[in-house]
């Protein structure tokens, strides 16, 4: 199980990081090249910047390694700073996560979702998500905030290559171990932040599994599409426009695993 949180809140505290140490490093996900030796990689990284001793300041970044065509290690995304002199040092991270993930949230016309009219979320709620629960629940929690905004990185602002590499290593084993450990605090922030920014953040995870759905099943053939349309497992319809076949597709309630039946009803998480 990826615990990103667990390796933040362990990283060194203000005294102890000094501008000289290296960046620390978190290893998402790495493959061995089939054409070369080098070890194709995507990581966190966590850094010392800018800031006095008394207020040292730490930013992360999302890095490939030994993707073509990048010879170099290359940043897909930087944090804001976080102040490890904080009471809650991490909570901009937390904060900068979900807001861009609202952010990215597909829309469709006429929405009653609009994000221009979105206000940043306020973090006294947040904070207090992280109050109220456990330091494991809220790892969890995060996780999967992580790796929502690590899909949308991976789907659009990196090499084909490292969109595979996450969607293989990243997102479809820690989906099925995220299906019920974050299930109360993810309760709690949507009930706390409002129902446009549960709308926007729903939307987006939605995308993201339904995205998920398609390409497992896609992957082991196209003639298993038919059978799935009757079971209701994520796939919708399929037009053609400018002479491109679209696949639209959805992860509703019912492609979840079912939890337990009441009343010959069955319960999905």
């Amino acid at each position: 199980m990826m615990d990103v949180w667990s390796w933040i809140c362990e990283l060194p505290n203000s005294d102890e990081w000094t501008e000289s140490d290296s960046a620390l490093m978190f290893e998402l996900a790495s493959s061995k090249s089939s054409q070369e030796e080098s070890t194709r990689s995507i990581q966190l990284k966590a850094e010392r910047t800018a800031g006095s001793n008394s207020e040292a300041l730490v930013t992360f970044t999302i890095c490939l390694q030994g993707f073509h065509p990048f010879d170099a290690p290359k940043t897909l995304w930087v944090s804001d700073t976080c102040p490890l002199s904080s009471e809650k040092p991490f909570l901009p991270l937390v904060l900068q996560l979900l807001q861009e993930i609202i952010a990215r949230s597909p829309t469709a016309q006429n929405s009653t979702c609009p994000r221009s009219q979105l206000q940043k979320l306020k973090p006294d709620p947040v904070t207090w998500i992280m109050d109220s629960h456990s330091a494991e629940s809220f790892s969890s929690f995060f996780s999967l905030v992580f790796i929502t905004r690590l899909f949308w990185l991976c789907a659009f602002d990196a090499p084909a290559e490292a969109g595979s590499l996450c969607f293989e290593s990243v997102l479809g084993p820690h989906l099925e171990t995220l299906s019920c450990k974050q299930a109360p605090v993810l309760r709690t922030f949507l009930v706390t932040v409002g129902v446009d920014a549960e709308l926007c953040f729903m939307r987006a995870l939605g995308y993201m599994l339904a995205k998920w759905h398609i390409l497992r099943e896609v992957g082991v053939g196209l003639q298993t599409l038919a059978p799935l349309a009757s079971q209701q497992a994520g796939l919708s319809y399929a037009t053609e426009a400018h002479g491109l076949w679209v696949l639209k597709g959805y992860a509703p309630i019912l492609a979840m695993n079912p939890t337990c039946p009441i009343n010959n009803k069955v319960l999905y998480p």
